[in-house]
């Protein structure tokens, strides 16, 4: 989170772009995902509990044995692939 952190720092009101990526294992709890570009983003066994999505572009994005509780998302949670295989 540390990265992502530093990102928003360097890059104030630019959104990050993570699309296409693979996002394997992290502990993300609570990171700002405001707006940042997801598209075709893999998130797989990652805590985004209380993660902040609103505004982020999410399409194609997918979610593998995610942790969301109190993940805020808006409108763009209806083009994301959520999938529970555990």
């Amino acid at each position: 989170m540390i990265v992502f952190n530093a990102m928003r720092k360097e890059r104030p009101g630019q959104p990050i772009d993570l699309s296409d990526a693979d996002i394997t294992g992290f502990q993300l709890a609570g990171i700002d995902l405001r707006n940042a570009d997801l598209r075709q983003t893999n998130f797989r066994d990652v805590d985004l509990s209380g993660a902040d999505f609103r505004g982020a572009k999410l399409d194609e994005a997918r979610f593998v044995n995610c942790t969301l509780d109190g993940t805020l998302f808006d409108g763009n949670k209806d083009v994301a692939e959520f999938v529970q295989d555990k």
